[in-house]
């Protein structure tokens, strides 16, 4: 069972070296497989392989639909949006010591944005380019086959008291005024005011961690369509907090040209829902990288208008 404090614990153990007997088993023409570990997310092990691809192998249990979601929509999005999107390039099944099913993607080069070393100036430039990407994926029709919000993402009624208690105990287990602030402006937004927009096609879990940066510090592309699904656009739009100096919000809303305050209420909403995980999170598995986007997730969405 997950522990609901430690929601991103492993579930399902892997090995490198049987990872790479699967790949090779699958998909013979990778051998012999190149194997280079990438940093672990919450759902999934993952790994370069031969320097061109990225296979990802669930490591929670909830994760393994989630490939599902992801092989149906990545071939829509194909060729649609300004930045580059993952190619789905191999679907692997269970079997030769692997449990569940696993998929092979293009690798995007660049970095992950929150291990980028950007300027709050360099920040800045992304809003526009932001913008423009969740526009054209919120116009995109949505695939018929295309995952509802199972797992009640934008449900920010049910979701709320496990939010409070997370900025509480963050707030208690550190002691930074930075938690105490946020747990004020989250208790200051009544969920039951702000009402879904139509659902659109949306990424799902939008986060520094999902942006790709080229080495020249532009935008390349938007990884981890594993949460894809019809949904409400507000959770892609808080990238504005989790990302972006606030000086730089007005830009992203023009060039998205349709985020209305109720919706900018509803992406603070999960902005401060990212920062309460991802800051234990980040401490947990010492990752500073990502408790720092956790921290910004929370000063920004805390003291942005």
């Amino acid at each position: 069972m997950t522990d609901p404090r430690r929601p991103w614990a492993e579930e399902i153990a892997l090995s490198e070296p049987v990872a790479r007997a699967a790949i090779e088993a699958a998909f013979p023409d990778l051998a012999p497989a190149q194997l280079t570990p990438l940093a672990p997310g919450w759902d999934h092990h993952i790994w370069r392989v031969n320097e061109q691809y990225v296979f990802r192998f669930p490591r929670r249990h909830m994760a393994i639909p989630t490939l599902e979601a992801e092989a149906a929509i990545l071939p829509v999005l194909a060729n649609r949006l300004p930045l580059e999107v993952p190619r789905l390039c191999f679907h692997g099944e269970p079997g030769h010591g692997v449990s569940t099913p696993f998929v092979g993607l293009s690798w995007i080069a660049g970095s992950t944005a929150c291990r980028f070393d950007a300027s709050e100036e360099q920040r800045a430039v992304w809003a526009a380019p932001l913008g423009r990407f969740l526009r054209a994926l919120h116009d995109t029709p949505v695939p018929a086959n295309a995952p509802g919000d199972t797992i009640h993402r934008a449900d920010f009624v049910r979701r709320t008291p496990m939010t409070c208690a997370r900025l509480g105990e963050l707030a208690s287990s550190t002691g930074d005024a930075r938690a105490r602030s946020a747990l004020a402006r989250f208790e200051a937004i009544d969920p039951t005011g702000l009402p879904p927009a139509p659902p659109r096609l949306v990424h799902g879990d939008l986060y520094p961690r999902h942006v790709v940066v080229d080495d020249a510090g532009a935008l390349a592309g938007v990884i981890d369509w594993g949460d894809a699904h019809e949904g409400d656009a507000s959770l892609d739009l808080s990238i504005a907090f989790t990302l972006l100096p606030v000086s730089a919000h007005d830009a992203f809303r023009a060039a998205y040209g349709g985020a209305d305050d109720v919706a900018w209420e509803r992406a603070r909403w999960k902005a401060l829902f990212y920062g309460a995980g991802l800051v234990p999170y980040g401490r947990d598995t010492n990752d500073a990288a990502i408790e720092a986007v956790g921290w910004r997730a929370l000063e920004t969405a805390t003291t942005a208008p």
